[in-house]
């Protein structure tokens, strides 16, 4: 099943939160933060960040908090926090 992000919900997403969301995966394997953000800046116009890993980790934890909030058919899951061990992400269905 293809995920899609609707256009008439409440919450409308934000083109980078569109953007990140094409790239997480949704076929059962995961992306962490680090190989997110270098697919992020290199496919996207936006200057790459000195701290792009956060600002990345910001911007699936708000897109995760508008799937939900919209009560979409699918969510954005990741990973609990391991130390220095980047966090990932992966789209589930219901």
């Amino acid at each position: 099943m293809a995920c899609i992000l609707s256009k008439d919900r409440q919450e409308r997403y934000t083109v980078r939160q569109r953007e990140v969301f094409k790239l997480l995966p949704q076929n059962g394997r995961r992306i962490d933060t680090i190989a997110l953000a270098d697919q992020f800046f290199r496919q996207t116009k936006y200057r790459k960040p000195r701290h792009r890993r956060i600002s990345i980790l910001g911007l699936v934890n708000s897109l995760s908090e508008k799937v939900r909030r919209n009560k979409e058919p699918f969510r954005v899951r990741k990973t609990k926090r391991r130390g220095p061990h980047p966090v990932q992400f992966w789209i589930e269905g219901q």
